[in-house]
């Protein structure tokens, strides 16, 4: 906290002397933040206070008002036709699905050949109750 310097004393006993406040609001202080330098007289560090109040309020007013996101349809033909990320997500599951399905017909073939679950295993950098699992369809 800022010490009060004899300036800010005086306006603020001017300030609830003339009935203008009850207590000074939080953010006035003696010093005028634009020029840095004392305010003239209470009424003016007030009502420059009272102005930033307001601006800052109709700021948040119209953030709170404005709708968090705009959808836009499409009419027509294409209606429905935009990439969705739900249609990215499946479309990387489905990638993984084939990658795993690839890997799984690897591990069945080396097995087949006549490898060990162990041996497969290790050339495949799995687990050998992993490739166990795999082969046994379990």
């Amino acid at each position: 906290m800022y010490a009060i310097t004899a300036h800010d004393r005086a306006l603020i006993d001017e300030a609830i002397a003339a009935g203008a406040v009850r207590h000074i609001p939080l953010g006035v202080s003696g010093i005028n933040w634009a020029t840095n330098a004392p305010w003239p007289s209470v009424d003016e560090a007030i009502a420059a206070h009272k102005a930033e109040t307001e601006r800052l309020r109709a700021i948040y007013q119209s953030l709170v008002a404005k709708p968090k996101r705009i959808i836009a349809r499409k009419c027509g033909r294409d209606a429905g036709k935009a990439s969705k990320p739900r249609d990215l997500a499946s479309a990387r599951h489905t990638a993984k699905q084939e990658a795993r399905a690839s890997r799984n017909e690897r591990i069945i073939a080396l097995h087949a050949q006549g490898l060990t679950f162990e041996a497969v295993a290790q050339s495949v950098g799995m687990s050998k109750s992993s490739v166990y699992r795999i082969c046994t369809g379990g």
